[in-house]
């Protein structure tokens, strides 16, 4: 068993000086379902002793983790009240679609592998959600609003599938993974990747060679003469960064805003493996992600380096510190980006005082190479308590377009101007609106390549202006020219 912090909730509340909520955690391996009446009676004992050491409510989101390691039909054995709500679970799913119709939960159930026979993992869930049923009074009195079962099968992916509890109906649900695409991961990572704003989205996950990286591949289709995109969402939990100096803590002297510069050259790294993940799905035959007309890429970054903001460094000149080295880490992939079809990039950086920070680099078009399209937020408590993206502009920036929203508001469909500049990219060609951004990168390159001093990155080096011929003021004889 364990306790631990939803770190996006954990972060918020550090910006606003207000006490986190704990959760409680626990894993359990079970040679049989029978055995689950007896694990449901130590975990509110457990909870109930967590509660009295953090003194904290922990009446919800707390998650039950089940490694089912028995083998055949012994897994399937219950108990007497179990028993009696499986055999009506099973007429009542007999004259509707299985469980296994109406869900997959990983990429290794289609891999053939179903021990007597193929219905067993459909059987099992129906088993599953009569044991957790039996003892669902329990469960809910203890917090617990999340149970995932694995085990293993196949040669790659274990078999995942989980239940939630559904306020509306007051009950533990099997979780739709088609609609939700959660549980490849558990939980405590899925909170970690922001995998709530692919909620709804009708995902398809797709593994990595490492298993660093989660694809989620979406089709999206807005009408019926339409073209269908195909979108990817790669995140990943960067785990350590290769700093310049090793020391990075307020006591060792150095510079604040030199930390954050080297904290963002330091995931440079991590972003050029990411896009090598893309660019190897890309043509992979096999990979779902394969072709993507449009990419995300989200970064969680656990190590808390970066200094605390109003007391070592303002808030102002760090949101600069952290905007400059993210244009020159975006400069110096600017190509791996642009050829990966890269439109956003985000990354999540804590620092040593708890909070958290949030970069968000825009790129509709892949030629983007100035400072205008670098957001910094810091995650926040709205007046509802609900975590928000707080903006933090740096010196002469304006708040960025996500600033108020929700952390875990779901992804939108993608805009008409994005869609029509998506159509323009397939057709080896290039979006009108888009000329301006060509002709400043190719601009910079060329002088970064024959002027001996550089350019400073927030240094516009083109300005444009659109041009409308005003139809109306052509029949009064005015000027036809409106700006």
């Amino acid at each position: 068993t364990w306790c631990y912090l939803d770190p996006i909730d954990a972060a918020a509340a550090a910006a606003a000086s207000v006490k986190p909520n704990v959760y409680f955690g626990m894993m359990v391996l079970l040679h049989s379902l029978n055995q689950f009446s007896a694990t449901v009676t130590a975990a509110a004992v457990a909870v109930a002793e967590a509660r009295k050491a953090h003194s904290c409510e922990m009446d919800y989101r707390n998650t039950m983790h089940i490694a089912l390691v028995g083998k055949g039909e012994s897994i399937l054995r219950l108990s007497s009240n179990a028993s009696i709500l499986y055999k009506e679970m099973k007429g009542r799913h007999s004259s509707k679609k299985s469980f296994e119709e109406e869900s997959f939960s990983s990429e290794s159930e289609g891999e053939g592998f179903m021990s007597n026979g193929a219905n067993f993992l459909s059987t099992l869930k129906t088993a599953s959600a009569a044991a957790i049923a039996a003892e669902a009074t329990i469960l809910q009195s203890a917090g617990f609003s999340a149970i995932s079962f694995v085990r293993p099968a196949g040669k790659v992916l274990p078999q995942r599938f989980g239940f939630v509890w559904m306020l509306p109906s007051r009950s533990f649900e099997l979780f739709d993974q088609r609609k939700r695409a959660l549980w490849q991961v558990e939980p405590p990572v899925a909170n970690l990747l922001d995998l709530a704003k692919l909620r709804g989205l009708s995902s398809l996950y797709c593994p990595s060679r490492t298993r660093q990286w989660h694809l989620f591949v979406v089709t999206e289709k807005t009408g019926v003469r339409t073209a269908a995109l195909r979108r990817v969402f790669l995140r990943g939990v960067v785990r350590k960064l290769d700093m310049h100096f090793s020391n990075t803590s307020p006591s060792s002297g150095r510079d604040p805003l030199s930390i954050c510069s080297s904290v963002i050259a330091s995931i440079q790294p991590h972003l050029t493996s990411a896009l090598e993940e893309i660019q190897r799905a890309q043509f992979d035959d096999q990979s779902r992600a394969r072709s993507a007309d449009w990419a995300h890429i989200y970064l969680s970054v656990l190590p808390a380096h970066l200094p605390a903001a109003g007391r070592e460094v303002g808030h102002a000149e760090m949101a600069g510190a952290l905007r400059t080295a993210t244009a020159e880490v975006m400069q110096r992939c600017s190509s791996l980006l642009r050829n990966n079809a890269v439109s956003c990039w985000e990354m999540r950086l804590r620092a040593v005082d708890g909070t958290a920070w949030r970069i968000c680099v825009s790129l509709p078009s892949g030629f983007e190479s100035d400072l205008e399209h670098i957001d910094i937020y810091r995650e926040a408590l709205s007046p509802a308590g609900q975590a928000i993206y707080s903006p933090q502009p740096a010196v002469g920036a304006r708040p960025g377009p996500l600033a108020g929203q929700l952390l875990a508001s779901v992804y939108e469909p993608l805009e008409t101007l994005q869609r029509k500049r998506l159509s323009a990219r397939r057709l080896r060609t290039t979006y009108c609106y888009d000329f301006p951004a060509v002709f400043e990168t190719a601009l910079r390159d060329i002088w970064s390549r024959n002027v001996m001093s550089q350019i400073p990155i927030d240094f516009k080096l083109l300005e444009t202006e659109e041009l409308v011929l005003d139809e109306k003021a052509l029949q009064n004889g005015e000027s036809i020219w409106n700006v």
